[in-house]
């Protein structure tokens, strides 16, 4: 993944309100998906939006970042009995369970190996799952 994506994580409150909003909608549509289920957030960043997801109903959900820093972070402001975080990648990243949704956001445009990015979560969800991915490519 190219470290330049790191320096364009959303952070509430530090962006334009027009750019929060717009930031803020991808997660609001993602949100109709998810009542009671398993929700992966892959490319998670601050992790205001898995709490969005989890607000919605989602029985659970697990933020994914690459960054260590974001993580942390992301575990202090957001995480929750049933939001959880973790550092990993999306070309490698593997729980160990199958999910209901998958939600990545702004980020495999970002991916220099999108083919197996895109296997990879294909791989992690249910055979009924949903994958919602928007890029601005």
């Amino acid at each position: 993944m190219n470290a330049n994506l790191i320096a364009e994580r959303l952070v509430p409150e530090q962006y334009s309100r027009a750019v929060e909003e717009e930031h803020i909608a991808r997660y609001e549509f993602a949100s109709r998906y998810v009542v009671g289920k398993q929700v992966l957030d892959i490319a998670c960043g601050a992790g205001y939006g898995a709490e969005i997801l989890a607000k919605a109903g989602a029985r659970s959900v697990e933020g994914v970042d690459i960054s260590v820093e974001t993580i942390v972070e992301a575990k202090q402001n957001y995480g929750s009995e049933t939001i959880q975080f973790t550092v990993g990648d999306m070309i490698t990243y593997n729980s160990g369970r199958l999910y209901d949704v998958i939600t990545s956001f702004e980020t495999i445009e970002h991916v220099s190996d999108y083919q197996n990015a895109l296997n990879n979560l294909r791989k992690l969800l249910k055979p009924e799952g949903l994958l919602i991915i928007s890029t601005p490519n």
